[in-house]
């Protein structure tokens, strides 16, 4: 099963909404607190209350004493007019979750971007690099030294040592860098080798 993470507010033991919430319920309430976040989470950011006996189960919290939790986390613990949680049409959501969801979003949305972006080089099959990152590569090196150097990263990822195999599935243009170890070694295989060469 694949895991994944959210990030959680270093600061929330000093919101004033979730320090009324901890008055009535201490350590147990940031508990139940953050066992909902998971659900509304998991719930793609809107969790149908009709489906509580669901988070009861999933959660350990009797479906009753969550009910009024919820409620509480609504209409009494709240700061400016806003609760920790909101339900309109009998879903429960909260801002953070939806934040945090935006931002996952747009991170899914870059990484398919770059993915769609990249380019297949005949016989490259490690090296990732999109379109333009391989011409702006091209212009500044060549493309002699740009492909005997893409050719001898390939190489080397290719070996899967302990070392490469940290760079497999990543974006590889900061190998490219006018003093990489690749472009080195590109401009001594094909005699290039001048101090100035692609600065």
């Amino acid at each position: 099963m694949s895991k994944e993470y959210f990030s959680h507010d270093i600061g929330t033991l000093n919101n004033g909404k979730i320090v009324k919430m901890m008055n009535d319920y201490g350590f147990a309430g940031f508990g139940y607190y953050w066992a909902i976040v998971e659900e509304i989470y998991r719930s793609d950011g809107e969790f149908d209350m009709a489906d509580i006996s669901v988070m009861s189960k999933n959660t350990g919290i009797d479906e009753n004493e969550l009910t009024t939790f919820i409620n509480k986390c609504v209409e009494e613990y709240t700061e400016k007019g806003e609760g920790l949680f909101a339900i309109e049409n009998n879903l429960l959501s909260s801002r953070s979750v939806k934040k945090r969801i935006e931002l996952r979003k747009k991170r899914q949305a870059a990484r398919q971007k770059e993915a769609e972006e990249r380019i297949e080089l005949e016989g490259v099959e490690f090296v990732n690099l999109t379109s333009d990152q391989y011409d702006k590569i091209c212009t500044k090196f060549g493309d002699e030294i740009a492909n005997k150097g893409i050719a001898i990263l390939d190489a080397w990822l290719s070996r899967k040592s302990t070392n490469a195999m940290k760079y497999h599935n990543k974006n590889h243009n900061g190998f490219f860098r006018a003093d990489s170890w690749v472009v080195n070694e590109a401009k001594v295989a094909v005699g290039k080798n001048g101090l100035n060469w692609g600065v």
